[in-house]
């Protein structure tokens, strides 16, 4: 099996938790001020990586694509996520996330004219029926704030689509080590006065909560946007987006684990068509053409 296989499997076990970490910091500090701490202790671990294995970063020749990307790829979207979090219940989160691997086949295919094979689209309609299958949505009361949070799901989910479809143009040669650690920094910078504004009055610094800002900030940011980079560099955004289908899979996996949640015949179900999406896809199924 292929190497990204494997690698993309630990991006998704990776990204499960942080729908529930998200669910935990965010009601207690804000959406904007939980993001704002997640991206700058992300800029921290990854600012150590670039330095201790000496990589470049060119600032004045790219910094205005960084800022841009920063913004698409990581502030918009991780801010717009965890607004929803805050009205929405993990499994709304782990569908709107998903829709990101069909937007960046649409994208792909429409506006940047590559040719999808049929496998890969079948996977991606698969892949977003096992997602609905395996969190089994309940009734959620459709009022102002659940549909804005509904609306901003599905933006984040686009911006992430669009980031991933041509984001590698833009930085050409540019190590994933640099191009992860550029990103953040303007998109952590851009929404600083907005987290200032946006703080609480009173601070819940819980062990919880602070337990929450800690992995959401090292790993499911800094490893995990390392770990992304590298996909994206190797196998391209539409196949890279199918971590979108993984995630709800090892956030239950992890719920069961941890928190002794039961697994359903349900999930069991919608787990296996989130595999058989994501292998389609990667193309395990397709035949190999002859030389």
């Amino acid at each position: 099996m292929n190497k990204h296989i494997f690698e993309l499997i630990a991006l998704g076990a990776v990204w499960g938790f942080s729908f529930i970490f998200l669910r935990i910091a965010v009601p207690a500090l804000g959406a904007a001020p939980v993001t704002f701490i997640r991206l700058s202790l992300a800029v921290m671990l990854l600012g150590a990586v670039v330095l201790w294995r000496k990589q470049s970063v060119p600032w004045r020749e790219k910094w205005r694509a960084f800022a841009f990307f920063g913004v698409l790829n990581t502030g918009a979207p991780f801010l717009m996520f965890a607004f929803a979090a805050h009205h929405l219940p993990a499994g709304y989160l782990a569908i709107l996330n998903g829709t990101a691997s069909l937007f960046s086949a649409l994208i792909a295919t429409f506006l940047l004219k590559q040719h999808l094979s049929p496998h890969k689209v079948i996977g991606v309609l698969m892949g977003l029926v096992g997602v609905v299958v395996l969190v089994g949505l309940a009734p959620v009361a459709l009022t102002r704030e659940t549909m804005l949070a509904i609306a901003a799901g599905l933006v984040a989910s686009l911006c992430y689509a669009t980031a991933g479809n041509t984001m590698s143009k833009a930085f050409p040669g540019i190590s994933s080590y640099s191009i992860a650690f550029a990103t953040l920094v303007p998109a952590a910078l851009v929404l600083l006065p907005l987290a200032a504004s946006a703080a609480p009055p009173v601070i819940q610094y819980t062990p919880k909560v602070i337990f929450s800002l800690l992995f959401l900030g090292f790993v499911t940011t800094g490893v995990a946007y390392l770990m992304y980079f590298r996909l994206l560099a190797s196998i391209g955004a539409v196949r890279t987006s199918t971590v979108g289908f993984l995630i709800p899979m090892f956030a239950l996996v992890w719920g069961a684990i941890f928190l002794g949640e039961p697994i359903t015949t349900a999930n069991i179900i919608g787990g296996g068509l989130v595999l058989l999406g994501v292998a389609f896809v990667q193309g395990l199924f397709e035949r190999k053409r002859a030389a």
